[in-house]
């Protein structure tokens, strides 16, 4: 009796979560709704299967644009054994006040890329170090996936931090 209490109650679950479908004909809001269910099993499936590896969702070029549609911020990431590797170059921009990039004076270039050390993925944010400062410690850094394919740069005690750079993976993984 217990079992089949068990089946009525998971029956009632994804019942609740279709729609009743009296909306009138042609009407939008009844096929969204309907749509919703697969994304939620969807995801929920994206976020297990990827969480034995989290780091993986980070491997891939990401590319920080200003205002001026130049790229000023590029993070390039990849696999290295059981870790994460890889560079963060940032050019020489003109930014506001609360760090936005306004217009790029020199894009970021090779020579000067920081390499990436102590690379640590939780949940949707890697954090990582850059390069070692005057004063000895080292410049911070967390990437937070927004989606897919964006993510969100902030560079630890400055401005960036409180107003993180959106960022667009432009090749790797997806």
């Amino acid at each position: 009796m217990a079992n089949l209490r068990t089946h009525y109650t998971m029956i009632i679950l994804v019942f609740g979560l279709l729609p009743l479908g009296t909306g009138a004909p042609g009407d939008q809001s009844t096929a969204k709704s309907a749509s919703l269910l697969p994304e939620i099993f969807v995801a929920h499936n994206l976020t297990e299967s990827k969480e034995a590896n989290s780091e993986e969702r980070f491997v891939g070029t990401w590319e920080g644009k200003c205002q001026d549609e130049r790229p000023f911020v590029i993070v390039a990431l990849k696999q290295d054994g059981k870790q994460l590797a890889g560079t963060v170059s940032i050019g020489n921009m003109h930014g506001d006040d609360v760090g936005a990039c306004m217009m790029v004076l020199a894009p970021p270039v090779p020579e000067h890329a920081q390499n990436i050390s102590n690379a640590v993925a939780t949940e949707n944010t890697l954090s990582f170090n850059g390069s070692k400062r005057p004063d000895g410690n080292f410049a911070r850094f967390e990437l937070t996936l927004t989606g897919r394919e964006q993510a969100q740069l902030k560079l630890l005690g400055s401005p960036v931090e409180n107003h993180p750079w959106q960022l667009v993976r432009v090749s790797g993984s997806k």
